[in-house]
């Protein structure tokens, strides 16, 4: 926690009473706001992650030339590694998966790859 609030929050520039009023409220008091701002820090990262993953999925369908675009046995290893990225780091930072953010990321990948695809043979999920 210290590494991300800074070591500024640690050393009081008063000692005596300050010092103890600190103390005593960080024990009586719940510590909604460092649980805000890690939720809030969690989020930013993963957001900027999830940028990263769809940033490397899309260098990837470069390599992909549109007649390839619906043949699975070409897009399943950049789209596999898309969803991986975005279901791995949800994991890391226990974000949790699947969420709004990711499923953003592959609704776009199916707008702007994969929109004109249909299946050959119809397949039921239950």
């Amino acid at each position: 926690l210290a590494a991300v609030l800074g070591t500024g929050l640690c050393h009081m520039s008063h000692a005596g009473a300050r010092e103890e009023t600190f103390a005593q409220d960080t024990r009586t008091s719940p510590p909604t706001a460092v649980v805000n701002w890690t939720a809030q820090l969690v989020e930013e990262t993963y957001t900027n992650i999830t940028q990263q993953c769809w940033e490397f999925f899309v260098g990837l369908m470069r390599n992909v030339s549109v007649s390839e675009l619906c043949e699975w046995k070409v897009i399943s290893r950049p789209y596999s590694l898309l969803q991986a990225c975005l279901e791995d780091w949800a994991d890391r930072l226990h974000y949790g998966y699947p969420n709004v953010l990711a499923e953003q990321y592959i609704f776009q990948s199916h707008h702007r790859y994969f929109h004109n695809c249909t299946l050959e043979h119809q397949v039921y999920f239950d």
